[in-house]
């Protein structure tokens, strides 16, 4: 099978948060591979992406451009050397995912048809991650919030796959059967901690003050610290607010406190 080595770059903006990597023309030949095919990319991790075609303009010789996500799947930084293969991907019966870090509006049951529509058609292994926008919406369905990382728990057939609109997905929990009070899955359940912090809260945005009481205000748990900087999952860094505090939140717009 055919195999190149090459150094790799940053990608394209266009590309942040697609699982797609930019080969030139030449390595496209030497791989045999056009557009929309799906490769390997091997460094101290192994990651599967779709193949896009370099831009014209573009003066990298010998490189693959890979966005900051696929580098973390395949073990890589700018500049270091990635094996490539080309891989035959099939059609997933299922898959099975589950949130990779604790998450403030963690993606759960009700998000499949979310998750399917935005890694549709995307390929993928056992074990890594893909990273999905899911969330409250603007106008417009612009989604508030930020990139969020989905664990690969299980594919069928047990290959590279594709997610298609026949795709049965499942969505497990993050946050089962474990201690309060650490940095990673730390919860017996999120549900359990919010239902904590809203009672703490008396049911009330801590950053506007609007209450359940008035209209149809939605509440939402919001990590202080995220856990993946070091915050603890516990009432101590999790407060209460409404959807548009909690969207101005993310934003950086307001700095809540509990």
């Amino acid at each position: 099978m055919a195999r190149e080595t090459l150094q790799v770059e940053q990608a394209y903006d266009s590309a942040r948060g697609r699982a797609v990597a930019h080969l030139d023309s030449a390595a496209m030949d030497s791989l045999g591979v056009e557009r929309g095919d799906a490769i390997t990319l091997e460094g101290d991790d192994q990651t599967v992406v779709t193949v896009e075609r370099q831009r014209a303009d573009d003066k990298a010789v010998e490189a693959v451009r890979i966005g900051g996500f696929t580098r973390q799947n395949a073990g890589v930084e700018p500049e270091e050397s990635v094996d490539i293969e080309p891989v035959a991907t099939a059609e997933a019966d299922t898959v099975t995912v589950r949130p990779a870090t604790p998450q403030c509006c963690p993606i759960d049951t009700s998000h499949a048809a979310q998750v399917t529509n935005k890694l549709f058609d995307t390929p993928m292994l056992t074990g890594e991650r893909r990273w999905v926008m899911v969330g409250p919406q603007e106008p417009f369905g612009v989604v508030v919030g930020s990139w969020r990382p989905l664990e690969v728990v299980e594919t069928d057939p047990e290959r590279a796959v594709v997610i298609t609109h026949s795709t049965d997905l499942t969505i497990e929990s993050a946050i089962d059967d474990v201690d309060e009070g650490g940095t990673a899955s730390d919860v017996e359940t999120w549900e359990r901690l919010r239902e904590t912090v809203f009672e703490r809260d008396g049911r009330t945005c801590r950053n506007c003050g609007i209450d359940l009481d008035v209209g149809s205000v939605t509440l939402e748990a919001h990590f202080v610290v995220t856990p993946q900087h070091g915050g603890v999952v516990a009432p101590d860094n999790v407060v209460t607010l409404c959807r548009e505090c909690h969207s101005a939140a993310h934003q950086h717009v307001t700095t809540p406190l509990v």
